[in-house]
């Protein structure tokens, strides 16, 4: 998936039109880490247990956002009836 890119291409962004945003470059490191090698490399264990808590501590966070959403959409729609 990131083969194309270098590695300088993804850790590395610009900040002009175009480029890439460091949440976008966590995002892309993340995803090609997933099968323990990033650009041909192994990760060690320790890299891989930390990107288990990484991603579970993404997955949490978004979870408890979309409750206070909800929870703040179903406020309106309650207020908005009375």
């Amino acid at each position: 998936m990131l083969g194309s890119l270098g590695a300088q291409a993804i850790l590395e962004p610009s900040f002009g039109p175009g480029s890439l945003s460091e949440l976008e470059v966590a995002y892309r490191v993340l995803s090609a880490s997933k099968d323990g090698f990033f650009q041909g490399n192994a990760l060690s264990r320790a890299v891989m247990k930390a990107r288990r808590i990484a991603v579970r501590w993404l997955y949490i966070s978004m979870g408890l956002f979309m409750v206070v959403l909800f929870m703040g959409l179903a406020t309106s729609l309650i207020e908005g009836k009375q």
